[in-house]
């Protein structure tokens, strides 16, 4: 049983070349990506899912900022709740880091995955249209800000907020020329 020999086995893996010490040599990786390939399709859906959901939890447990990670682990472990949260982290990161794309996928990701009635819609699009706009895609954003203005917020008054939906749609096409 590999639990009751796990230095053993890592040991033998490390002498055929199946596994390679990483970083400082404590963290190991397969050799190959074929290797690794072959493992994984060995594995049954729902051995492989809970793999998923285990490395999401020790990733938000050791490496928060891996956001990324975090939600893709979440999403092939069917937590799609979580895995919404984390894109949306992922994708905000992205923005404050100007990789707008990369936020862009995130979100379009996320609204994927998203019920049609999800709270969190009207947020996803605002933060959209932030992404398309840094793309330079004003046309675009200005119609993610348009689609946040027509979802309900969840209630609280949003006159203002929706004054500034308003405002930020119309700059972006005006930027790109629509008069």
């Amino acid at each position: 049983k590999v639990e009751d020999r796990p230095f053993e086995v890592i040991q033998s893996l490390r002498a055929t070349f199946l596994l390679r010490s990483i970083d400082d040599g404590s963290r190991v990786d397969m050799w190959h990506d074929r290797i690794r390939q072959a493992a994984v399709d060995n594995l049954g859906s729902d051995e492989l899912a809970t793999l998923h959901s285990e490395l999401a939890d020790a990733l938000t447990l050791h490496e928060p900022e891996q956001v990324d990670a975090i939600a893709w682990h979440l999403e092939r472990s069917s937590q799609i709740d979580r895995a919404i949260d984390a894109m949306q982290a992922a994708a905000q990161r992205s923005i404050e880091r100007s990789a707008f794309g990369r936020a862009e996928e995130l979100l379009q990701r996320t609204i994927h995955l998203m019920p049609k009635d999800d709270r969190r819609y009207r947020n996803v699009m605002i933060a959209l249209g932030d992404a398309r706009s840094g793309l330079g895609r004003g046309i675009e954003a200005a119609a993610c800000y348009e689609s946040a203005l027509k979802t309900p917020s969840g209630g609280e008054c949003t006159t203002c907020a929706d004054q500034e939906l308003e405002r930020r749609g119309a700059e972006q096409l005006l930027r790109s020329g629509h008069v």
